[in-house]
C-alpha cells in the first residue's frame, strides 16, 4: 500500500509513541512552526511531588515559565528581588505583565513571596517529564523534513522524521543517510500498521530549557484531568 497524504502516517507513527507510554499530541506549534506530532512521557515521581505542593494548574505562557526558571528555589534559602526579575527581562516584558504574573504564579502555588518582600520557587519536581519526542512526517521533500525535525532540537534531543517505508529505506541505505547522522536526527519508516526506527538517536535525558519546559505544560493539563 501507498500513501497518498501526509496526514495518513499520523495514525501509525502515534501508535508507535504510545507502545512506548508517551502522550501525543498532532499539530503541535512550535515557535518556528507546526510539528506533526509530539510524543511526552511525565516522570510520576514527580508529577507526584508537583501534586502534593497543590500546582495542579500549569504555569501558563512561556513568558511565564521563563519567569519561574529565574526565580530561585526556596530549598536553597536564595530569593529575588522584583527589580532584579523586571532587569532581567529588560524590554521584552513590561513591568506590569511581571508583576501581574508573579500574582498568578503565587495564586496557583508556585512561588511564595517572603517577610523581605523577595520571591522564591516552589518546587522540587523539575523536570517533570522523563522523555520527549518529535516527529515531522513527509511523503518526501527529504531536505525539507530535515530542516523542521533540525529545528525541533531546539525543543529535544530527541527528532525524527517519519517517511513512508519504501522511502525511508531508499534514503537509509543512501547518500542523505549521512546528513541525518551528522545533525542527530533519527529515521521512521512507516507502514499502514507499523513504524520503525531505521535510523536511531540517543534518547537522552530531559533538559531545562524554556521551550521544553513550557511543551510539558502543554500536556499537563490533559494529563491531570485524565488521572
Amino acid at each position: 500500500m501507498s500513501f497518498r497524504y501526509e496526514s495518513e502516517l499520523v495514525a501509525p507513527a502515534q501508535a508507535w509513541l504510545q507502545r512506548q507510554g508517551l502522550l501525543t499530541r498532532s499539530e503541535f506549534a512550535m515557535p518556528w512552526g507546526i510539528c506533526d506530532l509530539v510524543g511526552l512521557q511525565f516522570d510520576t515521581r514527580h508529577v507526584k511531588k508537583r501534586l502534593a505542593l497543590g500546582q495542579r494548574r500549569p504555569i501558563g505562557p512561556a513568558r511565564r515559565v521563563a519567569l519561574l526558571a529565574r526565580i530561585p528555589d526556596r530549598d536553597t534559602g536564595r530569593s529575588v528581588r522584583l527589580g532584579t526579575l523586571r532587569s532581567l527581562f529588560g524590554d521584552l516584558v513590561s513591568a506590569e505583565t511581571i508583576t501581574e504574573d508573579l500574582k498568578r504564579l503565587i495564586e496557583n502555588k508556585f512561588a511564595c513571596r517572603t517577610t523581605r518582600g523577595t520571591y522564591q520557587k516552589l518546587n522540587g519536581w523539575e523536570p517533570l517529564h522523563r522523555r520527549l519526542v518529535a516527529v515531522e512526517l513527509k511523503l518526501d521533500r527529504v531536505q525539507d523534513a530535515l530542516h523542521q525535525a533540525m529545528a525541533n532540537l531546539a525543543l529535544t534531543r530527541e527528532s525524527y522524521v517519519g517517511m513512508p517505508m519504501d522511502r525511508a529505506a531508499r534514503l537509509q541505505g543512501g547518500p542523505n543517510a549521512a546528513r541525518f547522522r551528522q545533525a542527530n536526527v533519527g529515521l521512521l519508516g512507516i507502514g499502514p500498521n507499523t513504524c520503525r526506527v531505521l535510523i536511531p538517536v540517543p534518547r537522552g535525558g530531559p533538559t531545562r530549557t524554556v521551550p521544553e519546559r513550557h511543551c510539558a505544560e502543554r500536556f499537563w493539563r490533559s494529563y491531570v484531568k485524565g488521572s
